[in-house]
């Protein structure tokens, strides 16, 4: 069921405590499942953003996922009411107003830093982001652990000065399938959404989360500034 576009709706850096009767206008950038030990699925996650840029995690029980789930698509413009009994109504007609995607991009030179600050308003708010051209990738391997074959996707990504070795795990899936799909011999720059940071040894690592999705090549302002820079670089070191 589709709803016209209202005029009146809230932003979401005015959500508080205060009530539970919103009315967003957002658009859904990205979706996932978190599950349990036993793979059930014990909530569901949504990026939320709005018109000014500001977004949002939100997490849908199952049993109220299971009323709206139809009528929700990445990438989807809605108006959603009410966060105790929520409802979400589509958009028939996007404008545009709200972009297609939003991302807290952290610079490969200062992931060192970013895992060792306690600085909350330092750390990116829902894991990080980070951009890079794609270097190294490798076959899919199956490592057997525990008697379970795992699945594990590796290759690195660099800025041009910095290489950072990533390691996505878990089943192949067209997240991680669209990696083999393009000519590595042309320059290809990666986002990793939603991924974690960490040590291994001396090293930084990346590796992936449930939430974790790779955009390839995407008409985004980091990309866009990633590619020139080192367009640029170029010219000056032929």
């Amino acid at each position: 069921m589709s709803l016209p576009v209202m005029s009146f709706h809230e932003h979401i850096f005015s959500i508080d405590t205060s009530k539970l009767t919103w009315t967003l206008k957002v658009r859904v950038t990205r979706m996932w499942s978190t599950l349990d030990n036993q793979g059930n699925v014990v909530r569901h996650n949504m990026i939320l953003l709005d018109c000014v840029d500001m977004h949002i995690h939100a997490i849908v029980r199952p049993e109220i996922w299971n009323q709206i789930n139809p009528n929700v698509l990445e990438g989807g413009l809605y108006i959603i009411r009410n966060f105790q009994t929520t409802t979400i109504k589509a958009i028939p007609v996007d404008d545009f107003a709200i972009h297609l995607h939003k991302f807290e991009i952290a610079p490969l030179s200062i992931l060192e830093e970013l895992i060792e600050s306690d600085d909350p308003e330092y750390k990116p708010r829902y894991a990080a982001d980070v951009v890079g051209v794609l270097h190294a990738l490798q076959p899919i391997q199956i490592i057997r652990s525990n008697n379970v074959d795992n699945h594990v996707v590796c290759f690195s990504i660099s800025d041009g000065r910095i290489s950072i070795p990533v390691h996505f795990f878990g089943p192949p899936n067209e997240n991680t399938e669209s990696l083999y799909g393009h000519d590595l011999q042309n320059q290809i720059i990666v986002i990793l959404a939603c991924v974690r940071i960490s040590r291994f040894g001396e090293r930084i690592h990346i590796t992936n989360l449930p939430g974790s999705k790779i955009y390839i090549n995407l008409q985004y302002r980091d990309v866009t500034e990633l590619r020139q820079r080192l367009a640029e670089d170029e010219d000056q070191n032929p």
